[in-house]
């Protein structure tokens, strides 16, 4: 089908070209088209005849460049394609939701709960919308009757930095304990939590920012909020909040629990 297509576009050019010639009177002989002229042509000819050969050989010519064209092309796509599927798998880690010292950090926990992970809890995401999570290890305690609050912290060495007493910690153990990480939050993840205490706060005749905590609020937004959250956290099992402010005797933020001291006590951890 090729061949005769080109074939008839030749032999089409040929005959506007003669007729073109017979007006002018420039043609005084006939006009001889041999296949030994066509055939001429494909090695190279300056023969009118040769109109056809010149056509299929560039045709030819083009369509092989094409297809070498195509095939390098598909190679280097495939291989282009293959580089990156390999680069993304490799750039992005596991999508697990439990970390620990030495695993490594997903998008899944919040920031606060990394930092945690980091300092030798176990923390697995609970709830990545409420911003639950629940850690496990080792931690150091303290009660404050001034509050009412339990501080919870991930070393001894920070709780200091906190101004507390050494002697007045206790170490405990923390069995996949639930907190709210305040560090989930943000713009395009509001607190949901904040909402119910609002509302929990007008009902009760308090301000409607009576219990209004965001990720560094002071201890005692923290037990307006504890307090009215008390029946809901409950419910859910959870039994604090995860803050991170700025240390009494340090420059530093420091990342600490929050719960409620008579939950602690309920507890029994």
């Amino acid at each position: 089908m090729l061949v005769a297509r080109i074939f008839g576009d030749a032999w089409t050019a040929m005959g506007i070209n003669m007729q073109a010639a017979m007006a002018y009177r420039s043609v005084t002989a006939p006009v001889k088209s041999t296949f030994r002229d066509f055939k001429r042509e494909l090695i190279g000819s300056t023969s009118v005849a040769s109109i056809a050969g010149r056509t299929i050989k560039q045709t030819l010519t083009k369509r092989g460049s094409n297809d070498n064209n195509a095939s390098s092309n598909g190679g280097s796509n495939n291989t282009s394609k293959t580089a990156n599927n390999n680069s993304n798998n490799s750039s992005q880690p596991a999508n697990r939701k439990t970390i620990g010292r030495n695993t490594n950090q997903t998008r899944t926990i919040p920031q606060f709960s990394q930092n945690l992970a980091h300092r030798g809890l176990e923390v697995k995401m609970e709830n990545h919308k409420q911003g639950v999570v629940s850690l496990t290890g080792d931690a150091y305690r303290y009660n404050d009757s001034k509050t009412g609050l339990t501080s919870i912290y991930p070393s001894r060495l920070e709780a200091i930095q906190d101004g507390i007493p050494e002697e007045k910690l206790d170490k405990v153990n923390l069995n996949e304990n639930k907190y709210i990480d305040l560090s989930t939050f943000n713009k395009v993840n509001p607190n949901p939590h904040n909402f119910n205490a609002m509302q929990e706060s007008k009902r009760q005749g308090f301000d409607i920012g009576h219990a209004y905590i965001n990720e560094s609020s002071p201890p005692e937004k923290v037990t307006h909020f504890l307090e009215l959250a008390r029946p809901r956290n409950e419910a859910f099992g959870i039994q604090g909040v995860i803050i991170k402010r700025q240390g009494i005797n340090t420059s530093d933020h420091i990342i600490r629990m929050y719960s409620h001291k008579s939950y602690e006590k309920h507890k029994n951890i």
